[in-house]
């Protein structure tokens, strides 16, 4: 319809074309706007968080001290000092005792049905003395269950390993390792839709006070409200079997877009806002367009 057209139309059908174009371009000029601005605030966020993560990964290993803290620690002081910082813990995983959420993930355009595997790690004082034996790779130590421990989310597998059997490389040892990621907050418990069961091992979401006391951890009190996320920082060491033609590397770690992305609970990727946003302001300038010429 040409300009020329929309000037000529009179009564009722001007009215209409004029109403219909004016809430047609305020909508989607809104829906746009709206988008504009979201695109803008998940790009800084996701911006702050990478540069934050870029850091040089610093041993957090605790002190039995330094546990009283952590559970008492306000949202302010988490969130200005260690909120998506590079950390590394050192200590011993304990395979045996294992939780495995439900959780979908999608590779190269596939979703896949999976778990987010959790287990303890206990830590040993700093990690200071211990860390100078595994570079000599010198010492044994048997799993100090007394120890300060720490809830570690490791990463997914598929459904297909959801058996231990099927996860030959994942055996208890004595040796010490070195696991990289970040601290984060947990939900609080009540928040959840769907409550775990430990009774019957249910499990639903990576509740760490839920965790801790399912495993009877001695520092359940301190870590109910922290867990560490393993990430893919520096050259983390992860479990690796050798194929006849490729590697597999499980539980796949997180990487860092990843974890910010769920962290902040994202409903969609920011590059759909800027899809919605450039999709949507055509069509509202045109319709503006028509109603300042039907006005």
């Amino acid at each position: 319809m040409s300009s020329i057209a929309l000037r000529r139309l009179r009564g009722k059908t001007k009215d209409a074309v004029n109403f219909g174009a004016m809430s047609i371009g305020l909508l989607t000029g809104g829906i746009a706007y709206f988008n504009w601005r979201l695109k803008l605030r998940k790009e800084f966020m996701l911006g702050n968080g990478l540069y934050r993560l870029s850091g040089i990964a610093q041993n957090i290993t605790p002190w039995r001290s330094q546990w009283l803290t952590w559970y008492r620690m306000p949202d302010q002081e988490y969130d200005a000092y260690y909120k998506f910082m590079p950390y590394y813990v050192i200590g011993q995983l304990d395979y045996s005792k294992e939780v495995l959420i439900p959780k979908d993930k999608t590779i190269d355009g596939v979703t896949h049905k999976g778990f987010d595997v959790v287990n303890p790690l206990y830590c040993y004082d700093g990690g200071t003395v211990n860390a100078e034996t595994i570079k000599a790779k010198e010492g044994v130590f048997d799993i100090g269950t007394d120890r300060a421990a720490i809830v570690v989310n490791r990463g997914w597998i598929p459904y297909e390993l959801k058996d231990k059997r099927n996860r030959l490389w994942e055996r208890n040892s004595r040796q010490l390792v070195k696991i990289n990621g970040t601290f984060l907050k947990a939900k609080d418990i009540h928040d959840y839709k769907i409550p775990n069961n430990p009774s019957n091992n249910e499990w639903h979401n990576l509740a760490p006070e839920d965790l801790a006391r399912y495993w009877e951890l001695p520092n359940r009190t301190e870590i109910k409200q922290f867990y560490f996320q393993q990430l893919k920082i520096e050259d983390a060491s992860t479990n690796i079997i050798e194929g006849n033609a490729a590697q597999y590397r499980w539980p796949m770690i997180k990487d860092k877009q990843e974890m910010i992305r769920e962290v902040y609970g994202w409903l969609a990727h920011e590059k759909f806002n800027k899809l919605a946003y450039y999709t949507l302001t055509p069509i509202s300038a045109f319709s503006m367009w028509v109603f300042f010429l039907t006005f």
